[in-house]
């Protein structure tokens, strides 16, 4: 591992995470650009459950404040989810309204006749 210093504050580059390595930590990574170089950053989530498995001092004194974070993250995008179900995104309810029904389809012996394609 290696242990920087920048003007923003100090800052390590782990070779072999705690959390599972780094193919566990790609398939959530988000890409950032910086100085146009695209630069994968571990998940939020991911972060946090490597340094929970670390357990190192320096750690131990950031936990909370990236355990907030990501609650108020996971709040944000519970109360930001989309519908449930197709039937709740395709016929939403309009509000003050009953609930959602699709439209009536016409029962079968409203349907033109059709051909069996049986050989």
């Amino acid at each position: 591992m290696w242990n920087l210093q920048c003007a923003y504050g100090a800052f390590d580059i782990t070779f072999e995470p705690a959390a599972g390595g780094y193919n566990h930590l790609a398939l959530r990574a988000r890409a950032v650009t910086v100085r146009g170089v695209d630069i994968p950053v571990a998940d939020l989530a991911d972060v946090v459950a490597s340094k929970r498995l670390a357990n190192r001092p320096k750690d131990q004194l950031v936990l909370p404040e990236l355990e907030q974070a990501l609650a108020e993250r996971n709040q944000a995008r519970a109360s930001a989810a989309p519908p449930s179900s197709f039937r709740d995104r395709a016929y939403p309810t309009p509000p003050g309204a009953g609930p959602a029904t699709p439209p009536r389809r016409h029962p079968p012996e409203d349907l033109p006749p059709t051909r069996s394609h049986r050989r």
